[in-house]
């Protein structure tokens, strides 16, 4: 606002379209989901997909996990902590900054203030459901775009159920899942800790 000034009539952009991948989204039920859809879904899959194997298969994403665990530790055997953290927290602001980009892109083709409706609570919960592994966060993200889904079809539906309920389903499921993975979910052991290279306990 302080650059560009405040607009009355905000821009409104083309949405993207769904792009079918030829045979597989004329599967019965399973194809219309998971390959009729825009390429940011597709994407998000792939990347899902590349990240599980970055992490668990290559070198680099062993050294970040074991940042993750014992910074200290990592540094002592030369993997250079620091560079590791900022390379990680400015890719993961840009895959947040898509995030938020996702639903003016694709529903609304235009931006309102308060578009996201706390989604990204959903996303720390899809972290905590998934164990911090790529692939069940995928299987996560189904499950919570499920409830969204099912909640938009009982409120077109007509069964009578207020739609304050409905919306809030998500963010119910949220709670419950945030409650499950508090008691069987281990995060990573550094997790939202400030490490300092000269401090004893690397905190």
């Amino acid at each position: 606002k302080l650059f560009v000034g405040v607009t009355l009539t905000p821009p409104i952009i083309p949405t993207l379209q769904p792009v079918p991948i030829p045979l597989f989204s004329q599967i019965p039920f399973l194809g219309p989901i998971l390959f009729d859809q825009n390429i940011l879904v597709y994407f998000s899959i792939l990347l899902s997909l590349f990240l599980y194997y970055f992490l668990y298969w290559t070198s680099w994403g062993m050294n970040l996990r074991a940042i993750g665990e014992n910074p200290k530790a990592a540094d002592s055997l030369g993997i250079n902590v620091t560079r590791q953290i900022y390379i990680t927290a400015i890719l993961g602001g840009m895959m947040m900054g898509l995030a938020g980009a996702y639903l003016p892109m694709v529903y609304t083709g235009t931006y309102t203030e308060g578009i996201v409706q706390g989604r990204g609570w959903l996303a720390i919960a899809l972290t905590f459901f998934g164990g911090w592994t790529p692939h069940l966060v995928l299987l996560g993200s189904l499950f919570f775009a499920g409830i969204e889904v099912l909640a938009l079809r009982v409120q077109l539906g007509g069964l009578g159920i207020p739609h304050q309920f409905l919306r809030m389903l998500p963010y119910l499921a949220t709670i419950l899942v945030m409650i499950f993975a508090f008691r069987n979910v281990r995060p990573p052991a550094f997790l939202g800790l400030n490490y300092d290279r000269e401090s004893r306990t690397g905190s």
